[in-house]
């Protein structure tokens, strides 16, 4: 008897110290021990021993949740924010939900879209197809589909999704374009689903696929028909929550890591089991609490993690320079290091709050462009690799035929021109004059620009706010945590709003500038500007009901928005962001570089799943 529970004594403080000494330990097959102690017969007494070793079973069961995964089958980042508090939040409905922890994993999206080598990957779904006269759009999806918790996931949980949508409306993220739209969506059978609009909507089958950091959540009706969606967090590990159709389960989750586990299965991924997708060689994904730029160069140099956010040029000298793996979208840096990365959708500039006394002025805002120095905003904060941004999108192939039609309007409006003369003059002609101090004030007091930033941000936002104070544009720049719930906030400075904030957006990127100027659009969410202008408004509601590949008609009618934009400046262009990821080869390789750009390379991005999908372990 003794023999027996001695052996078992000294199974269970192994077990122990396999939890004490390891963040991460293997998942122990105890139960198999326990059944052999079971087979034999023995005295009474011999069973409270074994009924308390079940006991202390349990313990070690709810201490091992995680397993054991190789490094080379690991791929780690950094990209949390430092105070999280919505960890457990896993539905981009919600209030407080966000795709950059991860949730873009668990909802597949209808079909990737990446805009700078203008690749559509159809997902979930096969194909589309529009009516002759775009009132409704159908959606024919892949056999076989299936939620983690076996439940078949059909054209009911789309149509269920998008008229959920439109019933929230600004409620919920994206809800305000499915009200504008949609009339109602409806399932014919398992995988064809139809949605029909109010209006003419060429363009929305781009506003439901997955680009860059925007895109359509499918969500399960059987789940999320019971709760309330702003309030719902989809995230209870024991229920198995979130319901996803992807190979990736949320393991763990807290404010300091996200720990996300592929099945091992193929037939438990829907898209292995109908031979759509082999199981990706990547077994788990952690993402830890963001650092800043000097700790991500570390810890990308010692193969830390594999991939950072967006790295700034210095610090991808520094890395590169102390260590061959280290890769960038340009390569290894080893001669040419390029510019690092390539230009994202989010061309930056200064947000500028027209609620605001001064900012609301359409020459003041004219005027701090025109004080900006962008060529030297690109040699400080970019050490000479950036490039400028003239228009409210990105500079990708498919906007080139509406950018050559338009030139004439920018030679007018020449948005990156360096004339600070010429912005005093506008100051001056408004009624503003200079105080002792310096800064230009009228009867409603000192124009203030005190720009809200992100670590992103963190190279080129106090050389902007610098330049403005020289200009005499009271001016600082500072990152605080609440710093976008501002900028969506709707408010001026008075009323607890905000004056300026450097951002980019997720705009157009397929050719049609259409999703660029919406965010411009009265009471769009995207109008971080509050910005308003019927012209304006007209021009684009009349570009929503033209197919994209008209372009005739496509160039007309953005010229129409743009004479307006161009007279209003409702928002200041300063340079076009590059995505920089830093990269490491040291135990994954097939990352998205040049010549193979399968992919925009951010794990924050809503492409992540198809990185994840791509790479490939050193062994």
């Amino acid at each position: 008897m003794y023999k027996i529970f001695n052996t078992l004594l000294i199974s269970i403080l192994t077990l122990i110290a396999l939890v004490a000494c390891s963040s991460d330990p293997e998942i122990v097959e105890v139960v198999k021990e326990v059944e052999v102690v079971k087979e034999v017969e023995v005295e009474k007494e011999v069973v409270k021993e074994v009924e308390v070793v079940k006991e202390v079973e349990k313990v070690v069961e709810v201490a091992t949740r995680q397993k054991v995964v190789p490094r080379n089958r690991t791929v780690k980042t950094s990209g949390l924010p430092q105070d999280d508090t919505a960890y457990d939040i896993w539905s981009m409905y919600a209030v407080g939900g966000t795709h950059q922890k991860g949730v873009g994993l668990f909802y597949e999206p209808l079909y990737y879209y990446d805009g700078h080598d203008d690749i559509w990957y159809p997902w979930l779904a096969e194909s589309f197809e529009y009516s002759d006269d775009l009132m409704s759009l159908t959606y024919n999806l892949r056999d076989g589909i299936f939620w983690s918790d076996g439940t078949p996931m059909t054209a009911e949980d789309v149509a269920y999704t998008f008229n959920t949508l439109a019933d929230y409306g600004a409620e919920v993220r994206y809800g305000a374009e499915f009200e504008r739209f949609l009339d109602i969506a409806t399932a014919e059978n398992d995988t064809t689903v139809v949605i029909e609009f109010t209006q003419p909507a060429p363009k929305f089958h781009s506003f439901l696929s997955y680009k860059g950091d925007s895109g359509i959540f499918i969500v399960p009706k059987h789940i999320f028909e019971n709760y309330a969606w702003p309030d719902f967090k989809h995230f209870d590990l024991d229920k198995g929550w979130p319901i996803t159709t992807s190979p990736w389960r949320v393991s763990f989750a807290d404010p300091n890591q996200r720990i996300i586990d592929r099945v091992t299965e193929c037939d438990d991924w829907w898209a292995c089991k109908t031979g759509f997708q082999e199981l990706p060689k990547v077994e788990r994904w952690i993402n830890l609490p963001s650092t800043n730029q000097s700790v991500w160069t570390q810890q990308i140099i010692t193969g830390e993690i594999d991939s950072t956010g967006d790295l700034q040029a210095e610090q991808f000298k520094t890395a590169q320079s102390q260590s061959e793996n280290v890769v960038s979208w340009s390569g290894n840096g080893s001669s040419d290091p390029g510019p690092f990365g390539h230009a994202s959708w989010w061309p930056t500039s200064i947000v500028t709050n027209n609620l605001d006394a001064h900012l609301g002025k359409r020459d003041v805002r004219w005027a701090l462009s025109k004080y900006l120095d962008r060529d030297q905003i690109i040699e400080v904060a970019f050490s000479g690799h950036g490039s400028l941004s003239a228009w409210p999108w990105p500079p990708f192939g498919g906007f080139k035929d509406v950018e050559a039609a338009l030139s004439d309007l920018y030679d007018q409006y020449p948005t990156n021109a360096y004339a600070p003369a010429e912005a005093d003059a506008l100051m001056t002609s408004n009624g503003y004059t200079k105080n002792s101090d310096g800064y230009w004030e009228n009867a409603d007091g000192v124009v203030t620009c005190d720009i809200l930033g992100f670590g992103i941000f963190s190279d080129q936002g106090p050389v902007i706010s610098a330049q403005l104070e020289k200009a005499g544009i009271k001016s600082t720049y500072s990152e605080p945590v609440d710093a976008y719930a501002l900028m969506t906030s709707g408010k001026s400075i008075d009323d607890g709003g905000y004056t300026c904030a450097i951002f980019g957006h997720n705009g157009a990127q397929g050719g049609d500038p259409y999703l660029s100027l919406l965010l411009y659009y009265t009471g769009n969410e995207g109008n971080f500007y509050n910005y308003s202008n019927p012209e304006f408004d007209k021009a684009v509601d009349e570009l929503a009901l033209i197919d994209s590949g008209d372009r005739e008609q496509i160039i007309s009618v953005s010229r129409k928005a743009m004479e307006v934009w161009f007279e209003d400046l409702p928002d200041i262009q300063v340079v076009q962001f590059l995505t920089r990821p830093a990269m490491s080869t040291k135990y994954w390789t097939n990352w998205p570089q040049a010549g193979n750009g399968y992919m925009n390379g951010l794990f924050t991005h809503l492409g992540f799943h198809m990185i994840l999908q791509n790479l490939e372990p050193v062994e």
